[in-house]
């Protein structure tokens, strides 16, 4: 189905602040290195199939929509 697209929209809270650097997520958890696999899956997912992942936080969610060519 040409020009069709997937959307997959996720709305997490996030009770602690989120760092952005540049374009990498850094949690401030204390838990070192365990945190944030998920999206970094999300982000080769994306850059694999052409796809497009969009976040944001605010008001204590975390929100991510990734847009994927079907």
């Amino acid at each position: 189905n040409e020009g069709n697209i997937l959307v997959i929209k996720i709305d997490n809270d996030c009770v602690e602040n989120i760092q952005i650097h540049g374009n990498a997520l850094q949690s401030t958890k204390k838990e070192e290195g365990v945190h944030g696999l998920g999206i970094k899956s999300v982000v080769h997912t994306a850059e694999k199939y052409d796809g497009y992942l969009e976040y944001s936080i605010q008001n204590g969610k975390f929100t991510s929509i990734l847009l994927l060519p079907v």
